[in-house]
């Protein structure tokens, strides 16, 4: 007998959140007002509570007091804080994975960004898909963490780099 797992409804919710929130379709600042957005993402209130607490966690949504929450704002101070976070920790994986790493894995996204090189605008170039130099940047910062292999490394980079997602 074949089990179709179903996705819970906390984790739709915090999936469609907080994808609208890095795509800006929920702009920083924006209140989320409970009702209203259980009723529009289809899902009762107490998963949405669980989404909401996970993206107070994440660091996307702040607390507004009785009020509820908003959409966390995005400014100067904190993205030149999350970038030097990242430029340390991103630092830190490089040198692991260097002493741990595969090389080959490193050749051969080397070989994918010499082809994305290419398509970069000259005088008279394309230029390069946004959509495909996200995801070369996410393959590589994939293959580093592999290669790093410090969970707490990941995991502390997985967190400043969804911060970091909204200001692309």
């Amino acid at each position: 007998m074949s089990r179709v797992v179903s996705e819970r409804a906390s984790d739709r919710a915090y999936r469609e959140l907080r994808q609208e929130i890095l795509e800006l379709a929920l702009a920083p600042g924006e209140v989320i007002a409970e009702v209203e957005t259980a009723t529009r993402l289809g899902v009762s209130r107490t998963p949405l509570r669980e989404a909401v607490a996970r993206l107070l966690a994440d660091g996307l949504i702040v607390p507004l007091g009785a009020r509820g929450v908003a959409v966390a704002p995005i400014s100067s101070e904190e993205l030149t804080a999350l970038t030097e976070l990242r430029e340390g920790l991103d630092t830190q994986a490089a040198r692991l994975a260097a002493l741990r790493g595969d090389p080959d894995a490193f050749a051969r996204l080397a070989d994918e960004f010499a082809a994305l090189a290419a398509t970069l605008p000259g005088p008279d170039g394309p230029l390069a898909d946004r959509e495909a130099t996200y995801g070369l940047a996410a393959r590589l910062a994939q293959a580093l963490d592999e290669a790093a292999a410090s969970p707490a490394l990941t995991a502390a980079l997985a967190q400043v780099r969804l911060r970091l997602a909204r200001v692309r």
